[in-house]
């Protein structure tokens, strides 16, 4: 028999021999590079990027069935990105605890 050939080398890191699927080893991969998850654009908090943590926040209150804008942290950034221009950079969440407290009520 031949032997295989593969053209692409096999990653070695501590994800490797992890009993889970190769797509949750790839978003595991992202995270560590503090990139998000689904699209591999800067984090913004936790694991998502800016656009996908206001998508999930949104698909999470659509379901809810909420009305209310509740004080969350996707606003405060949402709203430091309004003011700042699309090319801003959105920074650590440990920047923004101190707009958060002083931020006046969002929409």
């Amino acid at each position: 028999m031949k032997t295989r050939t593969y053209s692409r080398r096999k990653i070695e890191d501590e994800f490797t021999h992890l009993p889970v699927s190769r797509g949750w080893k790839y978003q595991l991969r992202r995270h560590k590079e503090g990139r998000c998850i689904k699209c591999g654009q800067p984090q913004a908090a936790a694991y998502l990027c800016l656009r996908h943590l206001i998508a999930n926040r949104e698909a999470i209150r659509r379901k809810a069935g909420a009305t209310r804008r509740n004080r969350s942290f996707s606003y405060a950034l949402e709203q430091r990105r309004k003011y700042r221009g699309p090319s801003a950079s959105v920074g650590s969440r440990k920047n923004l605890t101190v707009e958060r407290r002083s931020a006046s009520r969002l929409p």
